[in-house]
């Protein structure tokens, strides 16, 4: 059994989003968001850069306008203060091994963008690459689940000299190039309490994977996003709203057998499973 970071936000988010699009594996027909699409070209497009690709021959995408400014102005800036040691790293790990022996014996997988060694005083960091309509704030992103699993994943990696994780943010602004660097650091208390809490996640996380798999699949989730859908976004982004939509119409806010029937064929399975690359 795998899961990642993403999925654990998601599963935090709204359980049946994770159901369909997580363990599942389904999505939306013929559309992606425009968001998703741009993000994942956008990171595609960093990753080339810091490989040694110039600008001038990554392949067009939407987000090269945005790459454009990144290179004039960011990575010259990156290239001065670090060193690279690694671009894209894709790891799995057995969740015992990050969180402890009361974790359950599953594999846990996520990939850090960039990882750099600060020239002079030799920390090692590993940077998110973000992009963002408004700023955040670095004391927002302080408990960031994913942040504090690519911390670990450094210090597994590298044992020592570890600094933390830089979250390099950019607003998608046509008109106004504006970035910042967020950097984080973590004491053992930070780690400490960070273990705890996936312990409890992922428990739950293989207890529900065990029952939705059972014939009682289609009785998920009376549950509607919960309190870690921040502005429903979970929903704003969601491709399985017209399920909602349908579950909503019941009297015991419940997914059953016949909505599912009624909607499924909007859906198809996805290609690849995101768990299931392999760099």
């Amino acid at each position: 059994m795998i899961f990642d970071v993403s999925e654990v936000k998601q599963y935090l988010a709204c359980k049946r989003q994770w159901y369909f699009n997580s363990r599942n594996a389904m999505c939306l027909d013929g559309k992606t968001s425009p968001a998703l699409q741009f993000g994942s070209e956008y990171h595609a497009g960093l990753a080339d850069l810091y490989r040694g690709v110039p600008f001038s021959e990554l392949p067009d995408s939407d987000a090269n306008w945005l790459i454009e400014m990144y290179a004039n102005e960011i990575y010259p800036l990156d290239m001065e203060m670090f060193d690279i040691l690694d671009v894209e790293w894709y790891f799995k790990v057995n969740s015992r091994e990050l969180f402890g022996h009361l974790a359950p014996n599953c594999v846990f997988a996520g990939c850090i963008d960039l990882i750099v060694r600060h020239k002079e005083s030799g920390e090692i960091w590993g940077i998110e690459h973000k992009t963002a309509s408004k700023p955040r704030k670095a004391s927002d992103m302080q408990g960031d689940l994913q942040c504090l699993t690519y911390y670990r994943m450094l210090e597994l990696r590298y044992r020592e000299h570890v600094g933390g994780i830089i979250l390099s943010e950019v607003l998608k602004n046509k008109k106004t190039f504006k970035h910042q660097r967020m950097f984080l650091r973590y004491s053992e208390r930070d780690v400490t309490n960070y273990r705890q809490q996936m312990i409890d996640i992922l428990n739950r996380m293989v207890a529900d994977t065990a029952w939705v798999n059972t014939e009682h699949a289609e009785g998920l989730t009376g549950e509607i996003p919960s309190i870690h859908n921040a502005e429903m976004l979970a929903c704003k982004w969601c491709a399985f709203a017209e399920v909602c939509r349908e579950v909503q119409l019941t009297v015991s806010n419940t997914l059953t057998v016949d909505i599912w029937h009624k909607v499924r064929d909007l859906y198809k399975h996805r290609i690849q499973d995101h768990l299931e690359v392999q760099k």
